[in-house]
């Protein structure tokens, strides 16, 4: 709990743990996996797609098509081994979403 003559918390900081405290959502997660998306699936297919959130664990992949959202669950094993250095911020599952 922050003491009055502390001052105001860095509006990143509040944002994050309002994030996180009502909807589940880990900010500090999904900054990490867009920095290194087009390493992990590659740049053509980065191209269509875009991750968005995490919440629950769960990797919400915005995806350009039907095709690749099958691709990119197709890939869904591999694409989390390439974030499980993130520990507890490490995504368990992919989900798509058409856009």
């Amino acid at each position: 709990m922050a003491r009055f003559n502390e001052g105001p918390a860095p509006l990143g900081e509040s944002l994050r743990r309002f994030a996180m405290r009502y909807r589940k959502i880990d900010l500090d997660a999904i900054g990490a996996i867009r920095e290194r998306w087009s390493g992990v699936v590659g740049e053509a297919l980065a191209t269509r797609c875009e991750p968005t959130s995490v919440r629950d664990g769960v990797l919400l992949v915005k995806v350009a098509s039907g095709a690749v959202a099958q691709k990119i669950l197709s890939e869904e094993v591999r694409i989390i081994a390439a974030y499980e250095d993130l520990g507890e911020h490490a995504p368990r599952a992919v989900r798509t979403v058409v856009a």
